[in-house]
């Protein structure tokens, strides 16, 4: 468990394979505009100072960010295998992203890479019959929660919508439903990813079970997860929750932490989650501690 816990922290949104070393040497420019690439029609190659760009690279926290000479939005998986055997065989360091969520000063060390940017696997799909979801590299949980639900199901959820969903699942996955169904990843059944020899290969418990383990939880750096499958669970009390904002100022942070603190061990009810953020208010000048729990109640007459 302590290792999964560190590997939320340092990449929540699913970066994937970085490569330190920069090979300065190559022309990346010339190299992802070679017509003997044969892109597919649809992938998008940019570079520095273009919205295009801007688009395939922004990420939610600029702090100790990754910097790029070039940016790949592959349309198909075929095309990120291509970019992946490229950037390998020229020393290219190179990262994937998904919901580009992740603010750890690990990232910052790639420094002149190319962005592998997976915004065009932003799909999901439903099998209401077997209760399964599937759901593309970029996808995060905003993009598929209504409809889950419309289909009577839901299924365990990172703190936040944003992220993308597979970023959640190889760095385990905490959130508001652990108590009730585990973590993100243990919904995992399988996956598409491409392996650092730009290899496209299908993981699961039967199939490089070896791999799959490792994908849960640890896998940031086991390659690039174009697409994944999950269980969903039936719809709990009937999808009817609670979900409160509480503040309480930085004076009262022992009273608060006594509380927290009386929950553990096994105290903590299987339906009720805490989630505690630290907020400065730049108007007031004051910090103050912002706790926000989640609990299923009774369905809403009428």
């Amino acid at each position: 468990m302590h290792i999964k816990t560190t590997i939320v922290a340092l990449i929540e949104l699913w970066a994937i394979s970085v490569f330190a070393a920069t090979n300065k040497s190559i022309d990346i420019r010339s190299l992802l505009s070679q017509r003997s690439n044969n892109w597919s029609q649809g992938t998008i190659i940019s570079f520095p100072n273009s919205t295009t760009f801007d688009n395939s690279t922004t990420r939610w926290s600029t702090y100790d960010a990754p910097s790029y000479l070039a940016a790949i939005s592959p349309v198909n998986e075929a095309d990120v295998a291509k970019t992946v055997r490229l950037a390998s065989s020229h020393k290219i360091p190179f990262l994937a992203t998904g919901g580009r969520h992740g603010y750890t000063t690990t990232l910052g060390d790639l420094q002149g890479g190319l962005a592998i940017d997976l915004s065009q696997f932003k799909s999901y799909s439903i099998d209401r019959a077997a209760g399964t979801l599937t759901v593309g590299g970029a996808t995060t949980l905003g993009d598929f929660q209504d409809a889950l639900y419309e289909a009577g199901y839901m299924i365990q959820t990172p703190s936040i919508s944003c992220p993308g969903y597979v970023g959640v699942t190889v760095g385990s996955g905490v959130g508001r439903f652990t108590g009730l169904f585990g973590l993100v990843a243990d919904a995992l059944i399988s996956a598409r990813l491409v392996t650092a020899e730009g290899r496209i290969i299908h993981v699961s418990r039967r199939q490089n079970a070896d791999l799959f383990w490792g994908l849960r939880g640890a896998g940031a750096n086991l390659g690039v997860v174009v697409s994944a499958t999950y269980q969903a669970h039936k719809l709990v009390n009937q999808g009817q929750m609670l979900n409160a904002d509480l503040i309480f100022p930085a004076n009262k942070s022992k009273e608060y932490f006594d509380v927290l603190q009386s929950f553990t061990g096994k105290k903590l009810p299987a339906k009720l989650a805490i989630v505690t953020l630290i907020v400065f208010d730049p108007v007031a000048q004051a910090v103050s501690w912002g706790s926000n729990p989640l609990s299923f109640v009774a369905p809403i007459p009428g």
